[in-house]
């Protein structure tokens, strides 16, 4: 229920037009409605993202990765994966307003946490751990533009969001 709605209002802060000019003369500020749906949809990517060394750990409790270094390996790839694609992503979001790229990120860390506990092969477990690091990718630097933009004059506050 709580992923559902937090994907529902990063849609809609993703559908919504967004320029410089259109923000600073609708008054749009800090406390408005889409900064706080900011907020939760960047709290729901940051919450998949950092379970994931936790959700491996517990897997090789369970028995179903066969070493820490398998563990170790999985969180690697998804760091590297992330630190590959955050400046593509970047770049995109840079060259014209996509801010749909949002909700691909969120929709891509939801998926890559989501199935992780119902795969048996090896081969769809990266896939899926990799997966979760695209999101995250895709996503910071989309929500970061948006921040900025309906950040106005207080840009610490809207980067801290």
């Amino acid at each position: 229920m709580i992923k559902k709605a937090l994907l529902t209002s990063a849609l809609l802060l993703s559908l919504q037009p967004y320029t410089c000019s259109a923000v600073m003369n609708s008054g749009w500020s800090i406390s408005s409605s889409y900064v706080w749906r900011l907020l939760d949809s960047h709290f729901a990517t940051d919450l998949c993202h950092g379970s994931m060394p936790i959700i491996l750990a517990y897997m090789y409790q369970q028995g179903r990765l066969d070493s820490y270094s398998s563990v170790a390996l999985l969180m690697m790839a998804n760091t590297i994966l992330n630190a590959l694609i955050q400046p593509i992503a970047g770049n995109l979001a840079d060259s014209k307003p996509r801010p749909y790229l949002m909700s691909i990120g969120i929709a891509c860390a939801f998926l890559g946490v989501m199935f992780i506990g119902t795969v048996q092969n090896q081969i769809l477990l990266y896939s899926l751990v990799c997966l979760n690091g695209i999101g995250s990718a895709i996503f910071h630097p989309a929500g970061g533009k948006m921040a900025n933009t309906f950040g106005g004059a207080k840009l610490g506050k809207s980067m801290s969001i």
